[in-house]
């Protein structure tokens, strides 16, 4: 019976299975937020033209939105296309890590280390 830690039963899902499974819909949402950001652009340009002061700052934040939303989705994306299996360890093809993936797995671990240490400090304070 698979355990939690193979990914069985009771395993939580990791973020690229929720982002690989959710591709499409997500994809949607982004195109009609970016949509949905550009028609408020123009209706706040319209109000801005009319005389409203207020609607000079949404006629450059609507934009922006809409920018932070295809960035967003564009990096979602990209790591989507990253290959698995790069923290360290050799991949699922059985390449061995190069020195950049061994440095970034022990600043990694010693930055865990170092939270772990100040959570420890922090409960040793409230007791």
């Amino acid at each position: 019976m698979p355990n939690e830690e193979e990914g069985g039963i009771g395993a939580s899902p990791t973020v690229e299975t929720v982002t690989r499974q959710h591709a499409v819909p997500v994809g949607v949402i982004a195109v009609l937020l970016v949509v949905g950001c550009a028609l408020a652009t123009w209706w706040q340009a319209r109000r801005a033209l009319g005389g409203n002061l207020l609607s000079d700052f949404y006629v450059f934040m609507w934009p922006f939105y809409g920018c932070y939303v295809a960035v967003v989705w564009y990096r979602l994306r990209r790591d989507q296309q990253r290959p698995a299996g790069r923290e360290g360890a050799p991949s699922a093809s059985g390449e061995e890590p190069t020195t950049e993936d061994l440095a970034a797995a022990e600043r990694l671990a010693a930055y865990n280390r170092f939270l772990a240490a100040r959570r420890d400090d922090v409960q040793r304070r409230r007791r």
